[in-house]
């Protein structure tokens, strides 16, 4: 219909009118809402809804309920004309939204015309499958109330995820200050935009990790036993040429991203943006989902789960605010193990409630105001972090430059004559050196790679 209008406009005043498949001159509203009833009943068929449909038709209640819906009772009327006992009293509050399904039989009661009223028998396996992924509570309940209700969900969610085993082992406590990420208005973010990445190991596997800023959806590829940068490299060409190269790739300093991968880094024109040596927050997005990817190894491999079918239904789990990563990823809501009859995705509202989440995540992490311990020309000494003298303070450095979020620095060793970049956390003035009566006023930020584009990079939120 959208290819017929744009070739057959219809200019002047008034409702446009169009001819129909029996060339009947017809309301263009008129002929929208047809096929917006024929998708509609497309989806109300959905196979998937089967198993739903056979569990609601063996359920008297859920039969009891629906032919009281079929018969037309006002609210005021389901209290007066029914008994107290009747199943339909339940929904009481609720009767003004309610209403069936439209397919052929209307076998199945809706909510808000969005969300399934699933039979009591077919609960607990929804549950089950939601919890797929081996998410919290939150999580997990997020994703069946955006496709269904029944009554008293938090409750059965809480006791089916407190009593999985897979989670009670390997979950930890969650840790007292939450990972630093770049400070970007991710609201401003396309998806696969900004990207953070990582390597780890697993049961003698490496693991390669994407995480994207913009939406937080998961890419984790397996690369072997054995992997070198050449083998690293070839797998992100392969992921960025199904979902386009990103703009900018946070990434650490170990052997997976060294030559091979910083020659494509200058081929697509995209700059480097290192995170510090042993600082793991400074990779913050990479490494929290290195967390989350590598508990659901251990909760795949216990319960013997096909962890690609895992990483899918963690990515399409939906967070607090009702949207998942899927959702504002692909900026619609995929088919699912779960079935649903509401796939319309506010992927603008989505961004902004991820943003606002950003802003509320830093605004927790600041302690006070923004502090530059030390000044370019400065003499320290670094922490060693490998041999025998892990944990000292040695060596002879003097501070060339400040990394662009102005908490790590860039140290050259007076004796090696190499270059370090370490986080503030890892460095302290050499007791020996004499700050100049003079002290530096100005800040040199540096970029070895193409020029940084400003966007999201110094913004303040």
């Amino acid at each position: 219909m959208a290819d017929y209008f744009s070739r057959f406009p219809i200019y002047g005043y008034g409702q446009p009118v169009a001819d129909d498949r029996y060339g009947r001159p017809t309301p263009v509203e008129a002929l929208v809402r047809q096929v917006h009833a024929v998708i509609e009943r497309k989806r109300a068929e959905d196979p998937a809804l089967l198993a739903i449909k056979e569990q609601a038709a063996m359920d008297d209640s859920y039969q009891q309920v629906l032919e009281t819906l079929k018969s037309g009772l006002e609210s005021h009327e389901v209290k007066t004309k029914l008994g107290k006992n009747h199943p339909a009293r339940k929904f009481q509050h609720l009767w003004s939204r309610l209403g069936i399904l439209p397919d052929e039989q209307g076998t199945l009661i809706t909510l808000d015309q969005k969300r399934i009223v699933v039979p009591t028998s077919y609960q607990r396996r929804l549950i089950n499958t939601a919890h797929i992924s081996h998410q919290g509570v939150s999580r997990t309940l997020k994703s069946l109330s955006v496709r269904y209700f029944w009554l008293k969900m938090r409750e059965q969610v809480q006791d089916v995820v407190q009593d999985c085993p897979h989670c009670a082992r390997f979950n930890r406590a969650q840790p007292r200050d939450p990972p630093v990420e770049p400070e970007v208005d991710v609201e401003e973010l396309d998806p696969m935009e900004s990207v953070g990445i990582d390597v780890f190991h697993y049961q003698a596997k490496y693991y390669l990790i994407m995480a994207c800023l913009a939406t937080g959806y998961t890419f984790c590829e397996p690369l072997g036993k054995n992997t070198t940068c050449k083998e690293t490299t070839e797998k992100l060409k392969k992921m960025f040429d199904s979902f386009g190269y990103p703009s900018s790739i946070r990434f650490d300093g170990g052997p997976h991203f060294a030559k091979e991968f910083r020659q494509m880094l200058k081929d697509f024109n995209i700059p480097e943006t290192p995170s510090s040596a042993y600082n793991p927050a400074s990779n913050g997005l990479a490494e929290r989902h290195v967390g989350v990817v590598k508990l659901l190894l251990k909760k795949c491999t216990a319960s013997r789960q096909d962890f690609r079918t895992a990483l899918s239904a963690l990515n399409s789990t939906s967070r607090h605010d009702g949207y998942s990563p899927a959702d504002l990823f692909y900026r619609r809501r995929l088919r699912t193990a779960l079935p649903d009859i509401n796939r319309k995705v506010d992927f603008v509202e989505g961004q902004k409630s991820r943003s606002r989440d950003h802003l509320v995540m830093r605004e927790n992490m600041r302690g006070g105001k923004v502090r530059l311990p030390f000044k370019i020309g400065d003499m320290v000494l670094l922490r060693e972090e490998v041999g025998t003298k892990k944990g000292e303070y040695r060596g002879q450095h003097i501070i060339t430059h400040i990394h662009l979020r102005a908490k790590s620095y860039f140290c050259k060793d007076l004796e090696s004559r190499r270059t370090y970049l370490r986080n503030q956390d890892r460095i302290k003035l050499d007791p020996a050196y004499k700050k100049p009566e003079l002290e530096t006023k100005t800040v040199k930020l540096i970029n070895d790679c193409v020029q940084m584009p400003m966007k999201g990079i110094l913004k303040k939120p």
